[in-house]
């Protein structure tokens, strides 16, 4: 069975999941749910509360299908040793269109039980070691937008308007009848942020602020005027 992902904003994402506590054939075939699951959205972990059950259960296999002995379980994880510092760019399935460089430890040792129950300890480095965290983060009702930055944070958060989306809008006109500051407050917002979304200071009088540039699914050039996001 393929499992819809959870998407960012459903309340199940941010509260921590209850213990397995049954290791059983109905655990089995969720545990195999999840895994097709992940592929279905080209994933590499996922947690079981990202397909709605607040259960402390996650997959993973970091090499997508190649190697089918890379397959870990994670029920009830526990995160026992971190060693240095590693920063890479992070998504997340349940916040898609967003990726965003995240410092975490670059080695990792986790404590956790099989699809039979039996418990179990890896340390690993880099890759596999960001699954780690990211998932026991997801099982403790974290996502990995709580490592970045609250002005970054705060843009997805108000960018995930229901049928809206971040417009990519590198050169984008559509904004040119409301900029009033200079090109370069410009590019510095978008270097500062790292996206590509048009963003200036705008002047309507009543207020200053910055726009994010935003268009419904339905919007088409020509026909439509994009919707600004004001913060």
């Amino acid at each position: 069975m393929i499992y819809p992902i959870v998407k960012f904003g459903n309340p199940v994402l941010e509260k921590p999941a209850e213990a397995v506590t049954v290791f059983d054939d109905a655990l089995k075939k969720l545990v195999e749910d999840m895994f097709e699951s992940m592929y279905e959205a080209h994933g590499v972990g996922l947690a079981a509360p990202q397909i709605g059950i607040s259960k402390r259960l996650a997959v993973i296999d970091v090499t997508f299908k190649e190697d089918p002995e890379a397959k870990l379980v994670l029920a009830n994880p526990e995160i026992v040793h971190t060693e240095g510092k590693h920063t890479q760019p992070e998504g997340c399935l349940s916040i898609p269109e967003f990726r965003e460089p995240v410092t975490r430890p670059r080695k990792v040792t986790i404590r956790a039980q099989d699809v039979n129950g039996e418990w179990y300890e890896k340390t690993r480095e880099e890759l596999l070691a960001r699954a780690f965290l990211h998932e026991t983060d997801h099982l403790n009702g974290k996502l990995y937008i709580s490592h970045i930055s609250a002005l970054k944070r705060d843009l997805i958060k108000r960018s995930r308007v229901p049928n809206m989306k971040v417009l990519a809008a590198k050169g984008c006109e559509c904004a040119r009848p409301r900029l009033e500051s200079t090109q370069p407050v410009a590019n510095f917002l978008r270097r500062a942020l790292k996206i590509d979304s048009a963003i200036f200071f705008f002047q309507d009088g009543r207020q200053r602020g910055f726009c994010v540039v935003l268009r419904t699914r339905s919007y088409r050039a020509g026909n439509q005027s994009p919707q600004s996001l004001h913060h």
